[in-house]
């Protein structure tokens, strides 16, 4: 499902370090939900074209995005076959999720925690724990709690401190006056991090700016590479924002983030728009037009194309941005808020909240997940079997679970500190 919100470009712009440069505008129609914006959709039928009226210069291509999605699907595999085989005769939980010790899962965490930053230079700590008062694996509650501090980041000479918190509950599927109501995991999430807010930003551009010339340079290369649509309104969007960002050498101020936030926002609903003109203006066509769709089906797959593409502004919509001003007019704080709104397919935002500061960023959200339930009663042994695991506070049992652990954190650490570091 598409997803037109502000919120997703400025996420875009914070985790670019670690995001593939080629956006969804950029890919085939198989795009997946973890890229920034949703693949071309072409209003009416292509038209051929020749070598000479072709355009020169062309979109990102699919061999790069193709080749990220199978790196992604390949470390997910082998890090779940590395965690089923490091539980293979585990010892069972005594008094099944009711008999975990959260205490004893806390200071193995400590350990495993302790284990993984040996010699590290730039992190100077990492505290993760669960609350007891809001755990209770019997019940299908947990509550994660989380503080880091850095040294230096890969953005800033500054240390930086995080503090996260997150609650999630399992509520089970029941049937209410003849309704059926579905199994839905609930979030409440909290995420302060006070760091150089403009600094992190300028380096996910920077990061952005590097990998989307890489992209660009293998699809020159690749015979493969499909030619720009002048008249296709995402991917005019798409040039504009990367010609803006081409522009940019470094934001210098809130204002200035605020300034490319708005122009984001506003070149995403013209594009929507756009898009909206030209579905209606496909299905407006009269039958007697020599360009006309006479065929039920296609015209069926507009209308559905219409009502999405309506769906896409509304869900723009529901993003609200705020600046606050100080008396000389400068920004000293810009929030984005999002209220009810369903970004993704079965993901349901009761709010989430985003405020930037100088040197704080704050991030908070309240959601349900409807999609992917299915797999928790088949994760759930897995997950206790890990927790009883460090609870044990066997030192082969701790060493078996940083083995699985130690290739994705350090992945996430390069992200932060920098390569190498």
């Amino acid at each position: 499902m598409k997803t037109h919100t502000l919120l997703a470009w400025l996420f875009a712009l914070l985790v670019a370090i670690g995001l593939p440069a080629a956006t969804p505008a950029q890919q085939p129609k198989a795009a997946t939900q973890d890229e920034t914006l949703p693949p071309p959709k072409p209003d009416t039928p292509a038209k051929p074209t020749t070598p000479e009226s072709r355009p020169q210069r062309r979109l990102l291509q699919p061999p790069a995005g193709a080749a990220n999605r199978e790196q992604r699907r390949v470390r997910l595999r082998d890090f779940g076959g590395q965690l089923l085989d490091s539980l293979a005769g585990a010892p069972a939980v005594s008094g099944g999720a009711a008999g975990l010790d959260v205490g004893k899962v806390n200071g193995g965490l400590t350990a495993l925690i302790k284990a993984l930053l040996v010699g590290d230079a730039r992190i100077e700590s990492i505290e993760l724990d669960l609350d007891p008062a809001a755990t209770d694996f019997s019940k299908d509650m947990a509550k994660l709690r989380g503080k880091v501090a850095l040294r230096s980041s890969a953005w800033s000479d500054q240390p930086s401190r995080l503090a996260l918190s997150l609650a999630a509950r399992v509520e089970p599927g029941s049937v209410v006056q003849g309704s059926v109501v579905p199994t839905r995991g609930l979030l409440d999430g909290h995420v302060t991090a006070q760091t150089q807010t403009l600094a992190l930003v300028n380096y996910a551009l920077v990061q952005y700016k590097q990998k989307l010339a890489a992209e660009e340079k293998s699809a020159e290369k690749s015979a493969a590479s499909a030619p720009v649509d002048p008249n296709d309104p995402d991917q005019k969007m798409q040039q504009r924002l990367n010609e803006k960002l081409a522009r940019i050498d470094q934001l210098r101020s809130l204002d200035e983030l605020a300034d490319l936030l708005l122009y984001m926002s506003g070149l995403q609903l013209t594009a929507v728009n756009e898009r909206i003109e030209r579905l209606q203006a496909a299905l407006d066509q009269p039958a007697s037009a020599p360009a006309a769709d006479h065929d039920g089906k296609a015209r069926d797959e507009l209308a559905a194309k219409l009502v999405e593409a309506r769906r896409d502004r509304d869900r723009m919509l529901d993003v609200k941005p705020r600046i606050q001003r100080s008396a000389d007019g400068r920004a000293t704080t810009v929030t984005l808020i999002m209220e009810r709104s369903e970004p993704l397919s079965g993901v349901q935002f009761e709010r989430m909240e985003l405020a930037l500061t100088d040197q704080v960023i704050d991030i908070s959200a309240v959601a349900s997940l409807s999609r992917g339930l299915e797999l928790y009663p088949l994760l759930k042994p897995v997950v206790l079997g890990t927790l009883q695991r460090l609870a044990s506070g066997d030192v082969r049992a701790i060493e078996a679970v940083r083995m699985v652990v130690a290739e994705p954190f350090a992945r996430v650490r390069r992200i932060i500190v920098g390569e190498g570091q």
